[in-house]
């Protein structure tokens, strides 16, 4: 049979229908948050400038997956991570049978393994930098520490090795560096289409690269192969030196061990244990011994309050409400419940209150050396938060969340129990340390500050973020912002010539601000509130910083001041250094706690109290109250009208480089490229799917001709296969999934 014009006419429209439906439906498919990478719409986004372009569903990582995942970011940024497992770095045993963890083949039952992200080219000292624990499960059948932990691991090492490249001159040849420079722009490109804009990029850079991170995904690694809350039927949340009723039942299991040899290995300040079972943000105390009367503070409650509210604040909720409301906070013993052994205590407490402190002699695993549970009185000082993530311990995947506004001011759309968790830990890697931050000088934006894989000993920075001022300039104004705090109680800034500041340098904190800046001027003092406090200071109207960041200023308090370049000389180098003092409520105590001694941790007394020093394993906390930012160095010079920034590494050329609008910038964010791109993109687009349609059209009217020609010929009744629909399998048991509330942490 042969088609007449009309059919075939009718055909062609008839499919064209179909071509547009389907295309229209691919968008929206597209847009979907249930699909792993969706494009979002500018006009959703109230500054253009910066619009995420492509988002990620978080899912769930299973324990090989873990393995690889790890294995991976260590092979891929080996100056940034150590990967390591408990059974060769100390020697422990395995838990689990033949049956587990197959891919294990080299032992039997599960290897525990951790990474330790340190940038091992930024100091030739690192002794000062602050020790964080991240554990994602002591309970292997609580699902959402593991993932949130690899996540926040990958997320800091990506923007930490983008931001090192190109890597200073001197350090390579010109060809290295050109081929550093795509890389970088490749890389900065990437990370702005998923939401990590300049400004987040160099904030997660800077915590890559300033503490020391130990991420332990699953410590209960047999447990959670086999989704079961203990390890070979012991509690590894019961199983530590403090608060014991029988010394021979702690430190039983491969779990408590690899957790004990990692911080008698350290100095942890900062630690976040991850739970399920309840939604909870909960510190200390939670043992029995104190809790008489019931919910007594422990003798750091008002940085623990502090910490649990910005905490809670940052994480944000979620819908569905039921599951992702807002996390409640107080201490364990009136949020939670007090148990006897538990790791959140004990890595408190351990070192100093030692009337709940005694060796543990357990016979598990052919025993474990007593000497391992008597510790000396630096190791166990740590604020130990326990999350308990979710009433359900397992989610559905359909509330873990999306990279989708992943670290804006509060939760974007994408929040869910991922998500959230991953903003609580960088808050807390944040808040370990205070720091202080040059934004820019004049009306000239500061590409760098610091710069992961690169020295920052001695004098480096005079080369590395450095400014040049005109000599007919007679003041310039500051920017300065600060975090890793909440309260600024005092900031100011100082400023003078090198020469004069013989002991400053690029890196060193000091306990004694007066020696080390005896020959600077110093300005008025200001105060406000950071980013993480309840009520967060405004920052301040700057137009020029606003267009180049963002219609939201994403730092938190803005501060400036304006100094005086009037006594300064032609070649003269200025070293400005803005410095602060932070957090003193936190040495206040309630009128009622226990026991009745002074903040005994070390991240309150390392901000509050200047004779604070404790020593382990080359590793030092050293207390103070005023801290220094990395010093900006401006040179006054002849022959320029306006500020500009001589930045050695990227050749005065930055993300946003404000020194010389008219230059092209390599550093590009793909959500900047103006409309013609995009149009011409979109007209493109539209060709192709036109050049593509024809041909389609044309072999289906073919096939159809073809079909009818030949059940004419055979008269045969086609078969007709049902297609089955395939269920979405959910690879954890319904056991685990609906435990329930019941026992959590």
């Amino acid at each position: 049979m042969k088609l007449s014009i009309v059919q075939f006419y009718a055909l062609s429209l008839a499919w064209g229908i179909l071509l547009v439906f389907a295309s229209t439906s691919l968008r929206v498919l597209e847009k979907s948050p249930r699909s792993l990478t969706l494009e979002k719409e500018n006009s959703s986004s109230e500054d253009p400038k910066f619009v995420q372009t492509e988002v990620k569903k978080f899912e769930y990582l299973m324990q090989k997956d873990i393995k690889l995942a790890l294995e991976e970011l260590a092979e891929t940024y080996p100056q940034l991570v150590t990967f390591e497992n408990s059974q060769e770095r100390y020697g422990l045993p395995t838990a689990g049978r033949s049956t587990d963890c197959p891919f294990d083949d080299d032992v039997v039952g599960c290897k525990n393994y951790f990474i330790t992200i340190e940038d091992k080219m930024s100091l030739d000292d690192r002794s000062a930098i602050p020790d964080v624990f991240l554990s994602g499960a002591v309970h292997g059948n609580e699902r959402i520490g593991p993932t949130t932990v690899v996540e926040t691991a990958k997320l800091l090492l990506e923007a930490a090795a983008c931001e090192a490249l190109p890597r200073p001159e001197g350090h390579i040849s010109e060809q290295e560096k050109s081929n550093e420079v795509e890389l970088a722009k490749e890389c900065r490109q990437s990370l702005s289409a998923r939401g990590i804009f300049p400004w987040i990029r160099r904030w997660l850079a800077r915590l890559a690269s300033t503490r020391r991170i130990v991420v332990i995904p699953s410590a209960n690694a047999v447990g959670y192969f086999r989704k079961k809350r203990e390890e070979e039927r012991i509690d590894p949340n019961r199983d530590f030196a403090f608060d014991q009723i029988n010394w021979s039942k702690c430190m039983q299991t491969i779990a408590a061990r690899t957790i004990n040899e990692l911080f008698r290995d350290h100095i942890f300040q900062h630690s976040l244990t991850y739970h399920a079972g309840m939604v909870a943000i909960a510190y200390e105390w939670g043992a029995p011994s104190r809790n008489n009367p019931k919910g007594i503070p422990s003798p750091d409650d008002a940085a623990q309050i502090e910490l649990g509210l910005g905490l809670s604040n940052y994480a944000g909720s979620f819908h569905p409400s039921k599951e992702g409301y807002k996390y409640p906070h107080d201490s364990m013993n009136d949020l939670v419940y007090p148990v006897h052994g538990g790791m959140e205590d004990w890595a408190y407490g351990g070192s100093w209150d030692t009337d709940l402190v005694k060796p543990c002699n357990p016979t598990t695993f052919g025993g474990y050396p007593e000497s391992k549970t008597i510790y000396d009185n630096s190791t166990l000082r740590a604020f130990n938060f326990l999350i308990e993530t979710s009433d359900n311990k397992n989610p559905l995947p359909t509330v873990l969340g999306t990279d989708e506004d992943l670290f804006g001011a509060t939760a974007g759309e994408g929040n869910g129990h991922i998500s959230r968790n991953v903003r609580l830990a960088m808050m807390m890697v944040d808040t370990v340390e205070p720091y202080i931050s040059v934004l820019g000088a004049g009306e000239v934006l500061m590409p760098d500050d610091i710069i992961p894989l690169s020295s920052r000993s001695k004098k480096s920075c005079k080369s590395t973020h450095r400014v040049s001022v005109p000599n007919n300039l007679s003041s310039i104004e500051i920017i300065w912002t600060i975090g890793g705090a909440f309260t600024i109680d005092e900031t100011k800034v100082a400023h003078g010539r090198w020469e004069d500041l013989p002991t400053l340098d690029c890196s060193t904190q000091t306990s004694s601000l007066d020696e080390l800046l005896s020959g600077a001027i110093h300005s008025n003092p200001q105060s406000g509130k950071s980013r993480w406090s309840e009520n967060p200071s405004p920052s301040q109207t700057n137009i020029w910083l606003s267009d180049k960041v963002g219609s939201e200023i994403p730092y938190g308090p803005i501060f400036t001041e304006t100094i005086n370049l009037e006594n300064y000389s032609l070649g003269d180098t200025i070293a400005v250094i803005p410095y602060a003092v932070v957090d003193q409520d936190w040495s206040k105590q309630p009128e009622n706690y226990t026991p009745k001694v002074p903040p005994q941790s070390h991240v309150v007394n390392a901000r509050t109290n200047p004779d604070w020093r404790y020593e382990n394993v080359g590793k030092v906390v050293q207390g103070r109250t005023h801290w220094i930012s990395i010093p900006l160095t401006l040179e006054i010079v002849d022959g320029i009208d306006t500020p500009m920034v001589q930045n050695i590494r990227l050749d005065g050329s930055s993300d946003n480089d404000s020194s010389n609008d008219d230059a092209s910038d390599p550093f590009e964010d793909p959500a900047t490229l103006n409309d013609d791109h995009t149009e011409n993109s979109g007209s493109t687009k539209t060709f192709l799917s036109a050049v593509i349609s024809i041909p389609i059209i044309l072999a289906f009217l073919s096939y159809l001709i073809h079909k009818r020609r030949q059940r004419r010929k055979t008269r045969h009744m086609f078969e007709m296969t049902p297609v089955q629909e395939l269920d979405e399998i959910e690879p954890y048991s319904d056991e685990d999934r609906f435990e329930g509330k019941g026992i959590s942490a």
